[in-house]
């Protein structure tokens, strides 16, 4: 389960560890917009992000490696002439 805050202008908001696996929040003053996502939503959303990335790596590898082509390309023709 992830927290989200969002603090309202002049707000004050204070997060204590009370230990190893266990945060306390204590407001102070103003307002604070709280969202919880629940384990599977968040489980997708990252699930999601890691796809998206992985396209994001075919997309560059395919790039740099027409650019090496088009390089290499060009090397030749500058040492051999064509």
């Amino acid at each position: 389960m992830t927290r989200n805050f969002i603090v309202g202008p002049d707000s004050e908001v204070i997060v204590k560890k009370k230990s190893v696996d266990e945060e306390g929040v204590e407001f102070i003053q103003g307002k604070v917009y709280t969202k919880i996502d629940k384990s599977d939503e968040y489980l997708q959303k990252v699930e999601g992000y890691i796809e998206r990335y992985k396209e994001d790596l075919k997309t560059i590898k395919g790039w740099a490696e027409e650019k090496l082509k088009k390089f290499r390309i060009e090397t030749c023709r500058l040492l051999w002439g064509s």
